[in-house]
């Protein structure tokens, strides 16, 4: 603890305002201390990493952080029953809202409430069940003159509605694409590459697998990390090759990690080396050889990430 950690600036009071929370008897820092005017030794980065683990190892909060998590980012309508058991038992609601949802995060600018928000309403208007016919292509431009129509005075949701060849693409071929992503687990980390996986035409290893995985790329950059995330959180696949790419690199997890000695990648960097840059830091600073946080990856840190210093494990039931 005598290290210092001289890039966390004014970060630093805040991270030792949520250890203190946190772990009272390791961290005596009482409220009125938690200024930058003191000269108490700072905690180094994998020392308060390292504190979250401990803080996700309660069970407890790992099961009230992710039904939290889970209500904020799936719609009503496929949680009920379970999302884990509808991905389970090939429902297609389940697998096409997994890619939709998926699809929402290229967006930019946005949040998981709106994403969600969006399928509920589509579900609501009865466009959900629209998008699960893909061979009604009259139906489906019928439904596109409806929702122009209606407009007043501007077009609901247009940013959404703009995925509208990607939702029928993604229903055009969702068996193809459910097939490569449960496929995903039981590749072998030489014969897995994140970038050709739901681009079956463009992978040599698929050359002569057939119809069953022709399908045009899927139009997925940062929601293909965000898929893996969560089937392999909610235990549908599995592989440690494919832990490095479940870290889903949104700009709030790296501007969460880099006051925590985290080297940010170029702007130009794709989300691929960024989810990989984020796995490396993780596995260096908590000396593990897979960091997945039980499985929730960047879900526990998005969390802390969200909270002020004293708020963060101490009132889980207010969120839900």
């Amino acid at each position: 603890m005598a290290r210092k950690l001289d890039s966390l600036g004014d970060e630093h009071w805040r991270i030792l305002g949520l250890l203190a929370r946190l772990f009272p008897e390791q961290f005596q820092v009482k409220t009125s201390e938690v200024t930058p005017a003191g000269e108490e030794p700072q905690p180094a980065a994998s020392d308060y990493l390292k504190s979250l683990v401990d803080w996700w190892n309660d069970e407890g909060v790992r099961t009230s952080v992710a039904s939290l998590y889970e209500q904020k980012a799936w719609p009503d309508f496929l949680r009920e029953g379970g999302v884990r058991e509808g991905l389970m038992a090939d429902s297609r609601d389940h697998w096409l809202g997994l890619l939709v949802l998926g699809a929402c995060r290229g967006l930019g600018r946005s949040t998981e409430v709106q994403h969600r928000s969006f399928l509920e309403w589509a579900n609501r208007e009865g466009l959900w069940e629209v998008f699960q016919q893909p061979r009604e292509q009259k139906t489906w431009m019928e439904a596109l003159e409806k929702w122009q129509d209606n407009a007043a005075a501007n077009l609901e949701r247009t940013r959404w509605m703009s995925l509208f060849p990607t939702i029928f693409q993604f229903s055009r071929h969702l068996d193809k694409y459910k097939r490569l992503l449960l496929g995903a687990g039981r590749r072998t980390a030489d014969f897995y590459t994140i970038t050709c996986l739901l681009a079956p035409r463009v992978d040599d290893r698929l050359t002569f697998a057939g119809a069953n995985f022709d399908a045009p790329p899927a139009p997925l950059n940062m929601g293909l990390h965000w898929i893996l995330r969560e089937l392999v959180r909610m235990q549908v696949i599995d592989g440690p090759h494919l832990y490095p790419d479940c870290w889903v690199p949104s700009r709030q997890l790296v501007n969460f990690l880099e006051p925590l000695g985290m080297t940010i990648p170029e702007s130009s960097a794709s989300n691929f080396e960024k989810a990989r840059a984020v796995f490396a830091f993780m596995k260096d600073r908590l000396a593990v050889e897979n960091p997945t946080f039980f499985g929730a990856f960047d879900i526990p840190l998005i969390y802390a990430a969200g909270k002020s210093s004293f708020e963060i494990g101490l009132d889980l039931e207010n969120d839900l």
